[in-house]
């Protein structure tokens, strides 16, 4: 038990040591950074519109009608 204590207390050292390390060298997101999230929103909203888009021209036809 107290070997695995050990390592794992190693472990957990060494990945504070890695984390704070790139954490101390990035301070802000890059513009690829921004870019993929662009594409993810611009790709949820091209789906939204997709699926409901369909669904919701009789209702508008049927305003245009009533106008």
């Amino acid at each position: 038990m107290k070997g695995l204590k050990f390592q794992v207390s190693t472990l957990s050292s060494r990945l504070r040591k890695i984390l704070g390390a790139a954490g101390d060298s990035e301070t802000g997101a890059s513009a690829v950074e921004y870019s993929i999230l662009v594409v993810f929103i611009a790709t949820a909203i091209v789906a939204i519109v997709g699926v409901l888009g369909l669904q919701l021209v009789p209702g508008f036809q049927q305003v245009a009608a009533g106008l």
